[in-house]
């Protein structure tokens, strides 16, 4: 009976600890040439223009913010990328884009 009091003991010091070392690790942060650079990427590798593309136009406004001459460079593009219909064509466009960065 003593062995099972110090074993409810044991359990219930264990939970009440927890087992977090109790330090934080931030996630790693994305600039905003990061989430263009990763974007461009995606499209690069699949020839679609999905749902990130629709938020493209917003992450190139942010890069102006740290990088306008990048962010000319790869807003001058995105035109001819939204209009390209084929998979090779959207390639071939996120691409230069992505080599303008």
């Amino acid at each position: 009976m003593n062995y099972l009091r110090h074993l409810l003991l044991l359990a219930i010091l264990g939970f009440s600890l927890g087992c977090g070392s109790g330090v934080k690790v931030e996630p790693p942060t994305m600039t905003p040439l990061d989430e263009v650079k990763a974007t461009l990427q995606d499209v690069v590798n699949s020839g679609e223009l999905g749902s990130g593309v629709d938020q493209l136009a917003e992450r190139i406004e942010a890069l102006r913010e740290t990088d306008a001459a990048k962010a000319d460079k790869v807003a001058a593009g995105l035109d001819e990328l939204m209009s390209s219909r084929t998979p090779r064509d959207i390639k071939k466009h996120a691409q230069k884009m992505l080599d303008e960065l």
